[in-house]
């Protein structure tokens, strides 16, 4: 009878003379003890690998019986199967082989669907796709030596990374912020001052009034409908200049520009009153109380350009303090 694989159903032929009627005919197939059947021309799976004898009985209702056995090879038979996710244009797909196997060893040979292909168990490809998502069938053949192979293919899709990048136009401390990528999903932005903005659409305004001059690293995560995400930082110089506190605040600051000592007048004490003392980056350097309308302060400042917070009462004012030596 030859040789077959030990998952794929066989079919059984009977192929002698039958009586007839009225005599009726029966059948006993005996599958190696693994199965037995009465039909005429069944299909059995036989699982156990090796030689394996066949035996069919033929009866007739007369009493007459004739039995036949024939040897069948069964082997070992693999049953391909892979997983693979979708990814993004810069990760590689990683494939899971999930092969099961009777017995024996298989080799195996991928086909990655760009020309490309690989031997290894468990291999992961780089697909180059120009920035278009595509889809690609991938063919994983496992071929047993001496023995039944199989081979499945499924599709993986790679997907396109978002453009990355932004512009930006400023007007006094008022940025307006344009992505690359106009069809994204997502637009993550950072602004440097400790701002944030988490958006669906591609333009963003920001004013930076925490410090009204400084040089500030924007930054841009953008995310498209498959999950991919690009990243881009720009960093963006705002300058205003010299201020002053404001006319009818009451509270000015003299001399400036000055060594880093300098005299805080603040005319009308409505209450708790505190002075806070900023470089451009926005990070503290003091924080002080006020106990009185008239403050000599020596701070030793190095020389640049700070922002001073004075906050009277429930009232905030802000200058700049340039320091000289």
């Amino acid at each position: 009878m030859g040789s077959t694989c030990n998952l794929k159903p066989i079919q059984f032929t009977f192929t002698g003379t039958k009586s007839s009627s009225p005599i009726a005919t029966t059948f006993n197939w005996d599958f190696a003890t693994e199965a037995n059947s009465s039909l005429q021309n069944p299909f059995q799976q036989l699982n156990n690998t090796g030689k394996k004898a066949i035996k069919l009985k033929v009866s007739i209702s007369n009493g007459c019986i004739d039995i036949i056995t024939k040897d069948i090879d069964i082997k070992s038979q693999a049953k391909a199967d892979f997983d693979a996710e979708d990814v993004c244009g810069d990760s590689q797909a990683v494939f899971i082989n999930k092969t099961t196997l009777t017995s024996g060893k298989a080799n195996y040979h991928w086909s990655f669907g760009d020309g490309k292909t690989s031997t290894a168990d468990v291999p992961s490809h780089q697909y180059s796709i120009g920035g278009i998502s595509r889809t690609f069938n991938v063919k994983l053949a496992a071929n047993v030596p001496n023995a039944c192979s199989d081979s499945i293919t499924k599709a993986v899709t790679i997907n396109a990374k978002p453009k990355q990048g932004f512009t930006y136009s400023k007007s006094g401390q008022t940025v307006n912020f344009t992505a690359t990528e106009s069809n994204a999903t997502n637009y993550q932005w950072t602004f440097g001052d400790g701002g944030t903005a988490n958006t669906s659409k591609p333009n963003q305004s920001y004013t930076y009034s925490k410090f009204s001059s400084g040089k500030y690293t924007a930054c841009l995560r953008v995310t498209n409908l498959a999950g991919c995400f690009s990243d881009s930082c720009i960093e963006i110089q705002i300058n205003l200049g010299f201020q002053t506190f404001s006319k009818g605040s009451g509270t000015s600051i003299f001399p400036n520009p000055n060594t880093g000592n300098f005299t805080l007048k603040i005319s009308e004490p409505k209450g708790e009153m505190t002075i806070e003392i900023y470089n451009q980056i926005g990070q503290i350097l003091y924080k002080l109380a006020l106990n009185q309308a008239i403050n000599q302060l020596d701070l030793n400042l190095a020389n640049g350009v700070y922002l001073v917070k004075v906050m009277n009462g429930g009232d905030s004012y802000n200058s700049r303090v340039i320091a000289r030596r």
